[in-house]
């Protein structure tokens, strides 16, 4: 009993010395060359040490140092003039962005903005390999009216590292491991971020004539009310990979943002720019567990099926309705063109 407290004494001032050792460091290399290589989880565990740790960690040069480090596209000057405007700067952005974004609830609160941004960076192998930055004026009859759809590529030309051998059967498991794309949303008014890829692909598929690959990333959203063909929808972000034959190389030949419902329907901009802005401000930001954004997406797909189950019944039910309609009126006029007769 008496030998526990000098331990916990001893234990406090261990804890204390190292805090006090570690501010001695000069605070630009404290900043630039530890805390800014640190996780999240871990800065924050560091900010707990001392209040002049807590004091840095929260200051805005360290979370610009993070956020450009995971997302490269934020270096755009628009995207940066953005993140300025947000309540706590980059930490603000940071907080909206990372790690994932779970929307089960829509609450449609109909709120206006003029302009989307999206911030995407494709890294490959963990290096960055692509980044870019794409505004999308909603505002126009054009947005609204037509189907919600953005390409990242034009004239770009973009090359995945090394030689690829498809007839390994480990081929598509480790592009999918290896390739990893994030579209961060912002919207400028709202001063509100998500990022609206899953971490990991939740689809892998090679096309069994031309060879060429698709890789896709989901998000699934709460759109709408139940039963309606977007109560749930999914975000769907798609790379595809055509695969050079004579030299083993993979070309990533277009990446773009949809909306789909359950009835396979591409949302227009007017609806998806709803469900967007209330993912954005609604949705909640937390750390999944591995393999839950497969699980949300496979579930998601179960209710698809069910939906069309459900309709294909209706239908069925509609059409035999209807053959028994036709029936009863041409025995109804048969009756009828027989009494006349007999008369």
């Amino acid at each position: 009993m008496s030998s526990s407290a000098p331990t916990a004494t001893t234990s406090a001032a261990t804890v204390e010395g190292n805090a006090a050792a570690l501010t001695e460091i000069h605070h630009d290399i404290l900043e630039t060359h530890i805390l800014a290589k640190l996780d999240p989880q871990s800065l924050f565990t560091t900010s707990c040490v001392s209040s002049k740790l807590h004091d840095i960690c929260r200051g805005e040069n360290l979370w610009k140092q993070i956020c450009k480090s995971i997302w490269p596209s934020i270096n755009n000057p628009r995207v940066a003039d953005i993140i300025s405007s947000f309540p706590s700067g980059y930490r603000s952005f940071f907080t909206d962005s990372f790690p994932t974004l779970h929307h089960n609830f829509f609450t449609d609160g109909h709120r206006k903005t003029t302009e989307l941004v999206s911030a995407v960076d494709i890294h490959y192998q963990n290096k960055p390999l692509f980044a870019k930055v794409v505004t999308s004026n909603t505002d126009s009859d054009a947005f609204l009216d037509a189907p919600f759809w953005i390409d990242l590529l034009s004239n770009e030309t973009l090359k995945l590292p090394g030689k690829f051998d498809t007839e390994d059967e480990t081929f598509l498991s480790r592009l999918g491991r290896d390739l990893n794309v994030s579209w961060i949303v912002i919207d400028p008014s709202g001063r509100m971020a998500a990022n609206m890829s899953s971490s990991r692909p939740v689809l892998v598929r090679q096309h069994w004539v031309t060879g060429d690959i698709k890789v896709r990333y989901v998000k699934v959203l709460a759109g709408g009310r139940k039963g309606k063909p977007n109560e749930f929808v999914q975000c769907k972000i798609e790379v595809e990979c055509v695969r050079r034959v004579g030299n083993g190389e993979l070309h990533v030949g277009q990446v773009s943002l949809k909306i789909e419902d359950m009835d396979k329907s591409y949302l227009s901009g007017r609806d998806s720019l709803v469900i967007l802005q209330d993912a954005l401000e609604s949705g909640e930001r937390k750390r999944g567990r591995d393999g839950e954004e497969k699980e949300i997406y496979d579930k998601y797909l179960g209710k698809r099926k069910e939906r069309r189950e459900k309709l294909q019944k209706i239908e069925r039910r509609l059409e035999m309705v209807d053959r028994a309609t036709r029936i009863s009126i041409s025995m109804a006029m048969l009756f009828l063109l027989f009494g006349s007769l007999v008369s």
